[in-house]
């Protein structure tokens, strides 16, 4: 059984967590299987899960991690390669970076 320091949570934090948030991030490090969550400065509740949040696991998948606005644009993909590859920061960004050019995305304007 893990014990909770073993989860990996990353943060990029816009400002504090509310209580809420927090207190569903905890359950999300207690969940069988998840071994990294990343927090990203958009985190907010929802009804089952945190929006804004990334989970890697080994061998669970949690359709009910992708939240009620599934139309967002985010998709899964699976990349050849170690996941210790992106440990590294410099790494990570350098994959991020090209994914990013190569990756199709539409930007829609909420109209606010």
């Amino acid at each position: 059984m893990k014990t909770l320091h073993e989860v990996v949570v990353k943060q990029w934090l816009a400002e504090p967590l509310s209580h809420a948030v927090r207190r569903a991030l905890d359950q999300l490090r207690r969940t069988d299987d998840v071994h990294r969550i990343a927090v990203m400065p958009d985190v907010h509740l929802a009804e089952d899960v945190c929006i804004g949040t990334v989970m890697a696991t080994t061998r669970l998948l949690y359709p009910q991690a992708v939240g009620g606005d599934i139309g967002c644009g985010m998709s899964t993909v699976r990349l050849n390669g170690q996941a210790a590859l992106l440990s590294d920061e410099r790494t990570a960004a350098k994959m991020l970076h090209k994914l990013a050019r190569i990756v199709p995305s539409i930007r829609h304007s909420s109209g606010w």
